[in-house]
This record gives structure tokens, sequence and C-alpha cells, in this order.
């Protein structure tokens, strides 16, 4: 198991989540603009299984 301090953790997570929130809270005010639209979330391995 690897430990990891709050700090670690927070700066880990961070960029994960908040993008998939900000990039989805953004989207859809341009898509009745646009008359349509799709958001399409994608992760990397490396999240689901970290590197040691």
């Amino acid at each position: 198991m690897v430990r990891l301090s709050d700090e670690a953790w927070h700066d880990a997570l961070k960029p994960n989540v908040d993008g998939y929130f900000h990039g989805t809270g953004r989207a859809p005010p341009k898509m009745p603009e646009n008359g349509w639209g799709r958001i399409i979330n994608t992760r990397l391995r490396g999240v689901a299984e970290p590197l040691p």
C-alpha cells in the first residue's frame, strides 16, 4: 500500500475531479447556441491504477 499525505492526495485528486466539474459546467450553456453538443469524459489508466 502506498501512503500519501493529505496534501499529496488532494494534489493528485484535484485536477481529475475539478477538470470534470469545470469542463462539464462550461459546455452545456454553449450547446443550445450551437444547436447540439456532447460531453465525453475520459480518464487515464494511471488515475485508476496509480504508479508507485
